[in-house]
């Protein structure tokens, strides 16, 4: 008697991490430290406009992008943070 296997491949949506200097794509992205969630428009991004987005704080912030979508709906994007072992705090 032949035993099969199957290998079952699973895969887990790609959530990259970036500090707010490496930020260069539009998304959502959540802060690992605090669980807050930041929509990040491509307006905001424009090279050499005034910046849209700044936070400023002593200790460097890790950001996961959730979604490439910046208005993605707020339950949607918190069922994402908490994939990536985030509590959300919005």
């Amino acid at each position: 008697m032949e035993t099969q296997t199957t290998e079952r491949k699973t895969s887990r949506p790609s959530h990259p991490e970036v500090t707010w200097e490496d930020l260069e794509t539009p998304g959502f992205y959540v802060s690992r430290a605090t669980g807050n969630g930041y929509r990040v428009p491509a307006e905001a991004l424009i090279k050499g406009a005034s910046p849209v987005i700044e936070q400023v704080s002593a200790q460097p912030s890790r950001l996961v992008k959730v979604s490439d979508n910046p208005f993605i709906p707020l339950m949607k994007a918190r069922n994402l943070a908490a994939n990536c072992n985030i509590e959300p705090n919005f």
